[in-house]
């Protein structure tokens, strides 16, 4: 193993480090800027790192996001964790709750860009495809954490958590133009009334 002499930390060390700094500059500029405005050089400038150190740990603007992405995946779901570690299961549908949090922030918004923009971007789609799918597993993972083995075991379960998951995105995007309150959102209220009609569930 390599190390410099100057700060003792091996090569390994470095570059784990030098990730760390460009994907943390790289979602600031995707929350700040959008995708479109978020270039290798602003995303330098922001990580305070030379051209050619940031090229080395990332060929291009597209692997770099997407590494950016998945750094914010996980620091999201290792939340998510801590929130299912407190959470009682004799209350299932406070799981909707909570999965309806995940949608609030930094990830969500990041994520959309990503998603519009890979729509016209063949490269970056290609890299959005293999994190997206394994954020996906990690998401079903959660969900199915949260509301415990009992609730999964529903012969129903598998198609309420895709239904839910994929109306909860979609009513997440209207909050990209109107800016309301989200822990107050109606569907809530809808939500749990499917979860309960669907899985047998005591709404209260």
């Amino acid at each position: 193993m390599r190390t410099n002499p100057a700060d003792g930390r091996s090569q390994g060390e470095r570059s784990a480090r030098t990730q760390d700094a460009a994907t943390m500059a790289a979602l600031e500029c995707l929350e700040e800027y959008g995708f479109a405005g978020t270039s290798t050089l602003r995303i330098q400038k922001r990580a305070g790192m030379s051209r050619g150190r940031l090229l080395h740990q990332f060929a291009s603007k597209n692997e770099l996001v997407v590494a950016a992405v998945h750094r914010l995946a996980e620091t999201r779901f290792e939340e998510l964790g801590t929130l299912t570690a407190n959470y009682s299961s004799e209350r299932p549908l406070r799981a909707i709750d909570l999965l309806w949090q995940t949608h609030q922030g930094g990830l969500f918004w990041v994520a959309t860009e990503l998603w519009l923009a890979a729509r016209l971007d063949d490269e970056l789609r290609t890299h959005l495809l293999r994190e997206e799918r394994e954020i996906g597993r990690l998401i079903r993972m959660q969900c199915d954490a949260l509301f415990g083995p009992d609730v999964v075991a529903h012969p129903s379960y598998a198609s309420f958590r895709e239904l839910l998951i994929s109306s909860m995105r979609g009513v997440a995007l209207t909050y990209s133009f109107d800016k309301r309150e989200m822990t107050t959102e109606p569907m809530l209220a809808v939500w749990r009334k499917m979860a309960s009609e669907m899985l047998d569930l005591d709404e209260t």
